[in-house]
């Protein structure tokens, strides 16, 4: 059974904040002297505690990654426990089970095992998008500091989730993703992509901190996430075929 590996990119950010500047993190990488090494292995049947979840039906599959599941969403998933000709003998008004924890990311659950697919894309809302509202939107949510720490809570997992690709990515070993040159590349792209973070947060901090009114703090936390977001959507459509 393989495992997903979840790579410590984030503790490379964290190493060229607090022992060296981005570019010496880098320069270290590239020298071999400090590897990305697995935090976490999460197997295909492990259960997970998750933090969302909302029943689905599978209508169909076709092409090789799309599954079509009711309410008119069309997934793409990574198949690997799951292989695609079990997909294919499921019958039409099966009862499904979707899902999200950040050791897994978000998944599309067989409940007759218990094994489970790996979304790419499909979904009308992403499963940390709605976490953070439910957080924000919560009864119990009712100051500054509540909504302060429900975008910590987003942007945590948004790291989680970008980790989680790239780890998918660094430990696939399918002719069409990458070779070990590429593998090598994609180290090197996140690195650099890290400094930028860092030095792109520094500008949001620097700008939100200067206007009046609380607002502009969940402003600065909102577009935090955005950077994370982004990379971490862009690390998972390299597996999309089409």
């Amino acid at each position: 059974m393989n495992p997903m590996i979840l790579y410590a990119t984030t503790a490379l950010a964290s190493a060229g904040r607090k022992s060296a500047t981005c570019m010496h993190v880098q320069k270290i990488l590239l020298a071999g002297l400090l590897l990305l090494s697995p935090l976490v292995c999460v197997a295909q049947t492990q259960a997970s505690p998750w933090e969302w979840s909302e029943k689905a039906v599978f209508l169909t599959t076709h092409d090789p990654m799309v599954i079509q599941l009711d309410g008119d969403r069309e997934l793409e998933v990574i198949y690997d426990a799951v292989r695609y000709e079990d997909v294919e003998k499921w019958p039409e008004g099966k009862s499904m089970q979707l899902a999200y924890s950040a050791k897994t990311g978000a998944v599309l659950i067989d409940p007759d095992n218990g094994k489970f697919l790996p979304v790419i894309t499909g979904l009308k809302q992403h499963p940390i998008d709605a976490i953070i509202t439910r957080c924000t939107e919560a009864p119990e949510t009712k100051t500054t500091l509540d909504i302060r720490n429900c975008y910590t809570r987003g942007y945590a997992l948004w790291d989680a989730e970008m980790n989680l690709w790239y780890g998918r990515l660094m430990a696939s070993k399918s002719p069409d993703l990458l070779d070990d040159a590429g593998k090598h590349m994609l180290q090197q792209a996140q690195v650099q992509w890290l400094c930028f973070r860092d030095a792109e947060i520094k500008v949001i901090v620097a700008i939100y901190s200067r206007r009046d009114g609380t607002i502009w703090g969940q402003v600065a936390q909102q577009k935090k996430i955005e950077l994370t977001k982004q990379q971490a959507l862009q690390l998972a459509s390299y597996f999309k075929i089409f």
